[in-house]
């Protein structure tokens, strides 16, 4: 086939393609598809199956709007889900089949790991090669250059690097409920195989890993509560010790050896959520899409997007000046308790606070990765009619990037601009 000539050079290596994909959503409407979009399939699947690993195990990921290349099925059942969900949004090159995610001028012999962190790779490398355009805040430039920093390959046997091992290890530890103990273990079963010198970037430790992650920007605080939930020990009632509605006292004190420890009664988790709203234009992948609400629509009679209500409409009409940078972020908040431990377990209950990026298309705004945590609310009871009690630091972050917003590079467009954002609220929802 043409795609796969194209693809493939004599050695059989793999290589970049810059054909125009744009059939890939154009000539498809629902669930009406055209020649031009069933050729094209055509060619995708001949494409995806000529490869070696799909050749051998007769199976290749699906890029449907609902696998997102997560799984892999044969070439009918493919067929199917492509037929009933169309291709997911921004796969013009297609990085799970055999093509690079860097564009052709982008060097990149030593890019390591895989999924979003390749992605976020990706999006360094071509912001230090910006030749047009503006350049990148402080902030950005120092995520790019952190980033590109920690993920250089351990040592030049290996694609991985210290931030796709250290990622990798953390994720295992969150999964299993490893000690920190066994985690530092591992490390120093790691160091011992790999030799001190091909590990030296490597962090020894589950301390110096944290730090690793850490300096991704993606900061947290703990902010102490009352075990009643009467209040929190924020602002003017930082320094408290007791309640100041039912005095109950804020630490329990236990005694070690000779030494007395305050231990918090209760903790709320808060993430701010500036620095992630930020990532969404940093990142190619999804500051490209951070203007669908405002793209033109082929039918007006069909409401598949907020943007799409008469709620979104009338708030443009409004504040016609935030509506003017289309790239200004409009949230939805939603919140709902569980148990952590299973129902059989001890009652307890967590209550997450999520916020959803509604600029982006239905079919990534509601994507895993695209939900925002910003508080964690623990038990032992529900938070009840007190839940306000513990949204004051985050109403004041949303209340700030309202009022005064924030520097925001897009990388998409090669742009700083100051982005706002405003809570749109939507009745019933949920997840």
């Amino acid at each position: 086939m043409a795609d796969q000539s194209a693809h493939d050079d004599h050695s059989g290596a793999p290589r970049n393609v810059d054909v125009d994909r744009s059939w890939m959503y154009k000539e498809r409407r629902g669930k009406l598809i055209s020649d031009a979009w069933q050729h094209g399939v055509d060619n995708f699947l001949d494409h995806a199956f000529s490869l070696p690993d799909a050749a051998v195990d007769r199976e290749s990921h699906c890029p449907c709007s609902n696998c997102f290349c997560r799984h892999k099925c044969t070439g009918d059942v493919m067929t199917r889900h492509l037929c009933s969900n169309g291709f997911m949004l921004g796969y013009e090159r297609w990085t799970s089949h055999g093509e690079s995610d860097v564009p052709k001028n982008v060097e990149h012999d030593n890019v390591g790991g895989g999924g979003r962190m390749n992605d976020m790779l990706v999006d360094a490398i071509v912001a230090e090669g910006v030749s047009k355009g503006d350049e990148p805040t402080k902030a950005a430039k120092k995520f790019y250059e952190m980033l590109m920093e920690a993920d250089k390959p351990l040592h030049e046997k290996t694609t991985q690097s210290c931030l796709s091992i250290v990622g990798g290890l953390m994720t295992i530890k969150a999964q299993h409920n490893l000690s920190e103990a066994c985690y530092n273990e591992m490390m120093t079963l790691i160091h011992d195989i790999v030799g001190d010198d091909a590990a030296k970037d490597l962090p020894a430790n589950f301390h110096r890993s944290k730090k690793l992650v850490h300096s991704l920007a993606m900061p947290y605080v703990k902010i102490h509560a009352c075990p009643n939930n009467c209040m929190i020990y924020y602002k003017e009632n930082e320094n408290k010790e007791k309640c100041t509605i039912c005095k109950e006292p804020r630490y329990e004190e236990t005694t070690a050896g000779n030494k007395s420890t305050k231990i918090p009664r209760k903790v709320l988790r808060y993430l701010p959520i500036t620095p992630r709203l930020q990532r969404l234009c940093m990142s190619q992948s999804t500051a490209k899409h951070m203007d669908y609400h405002a793209r033109p629509r082929d039918n007006d009679e069909v409401m598949v997007h907020p943007s799409h209500g008469e709620a979104w409409k009338e708030f443009n009409k409004e504040f016609k000046k935030f509506a003017e940078e289309v790239r200004n972020i409009r949230l939805c908040l939603a919140t709902d308790g569980f148990t952590p431990f299973g129902i059989k377990a001890a009652s307890y209950s967590c209550w997450p606070v999520f916020v959803v990026p509604y600029n982006l298309p239905p079919e990534m705004c509601m994507k895993r990765s695209n939900l925002i945590l910003a508080l964690v609310i623990s038990g032992p009871d529900h938070p009840g009619k007190n839940l306000n009690i513990f949204m004051q630091p985050l109403v004041d972050e949303l209340d700030d990037l309202w009022r005064n917003g924030v520097e925001t590079y897009d990388s998409y467009r090669k742009q700083n601009f100051h982005q706002k954002l405003m809570i749109f609220m939507q009745r019933g929802c949920t997840f």
